[in-house]
């Protein structure tokens, strides 16, 4: 018997014990994207949401939104047909997930008019705001 034979380790031609890969994290490469992804939004709304604590309260006077031009019940609408389109596309993917095709396909189709609605009402908001900017 060989002195590495002895303590553990054949010879096989190598000269150390044969390494295996093991993952420091069981995710796959996607999930893990995707959860960085979203530790990144949550650090840049926190900023965003600070930054308009610190503003906010360190003013002395706060306009109103009719003074900015800012009208309440379509950004309140408008974040209805977001959320609304959030549900509809993920309602897609699981009756493509189940083979459902017409299903799948018409969740699609909702999700396209309440995106397309969404876009509508944002031009024409940015075209107000435009116009009053400039007028």
């Amino acid at each position: 018997m060989n002195a590495s034979a002895a303590i553990g380790h054949e010879s096989h031609g190598h000269h150390g014990p044969v390494l295996q890969y093991q993952p420091g994290l069981p995710l796959s490469r996607g999930k893990l994207i995707m959860w960085l992804f979203l530790s990144t939004e949550i650090m840049f709304f926190a900023a965003l949401l600070g930054s308009y604590v610190v503003l906010r309260f360190g003013a002395a006077v706060w306009p109103k939104p009719h003074h900015v031009h800012l009208s309440e019940p379509i950004g309140a609408f408008n974040t209805f047909v977001l959320i609304c389109s959030s549900v509809t596309v993920v309602l897609a993917l699981e009756a493509a997930r189940a083979n459902k095709r017409s299903l799948a396909k018409a969740w699609m189709l909702i999700t396209l008019i309440l995106g397309s609605l969404f876009l509508a009402r944002a031009a024409a908001s940015a075209s107000n705001h435009a116009y009053l900017y400039f007028n």
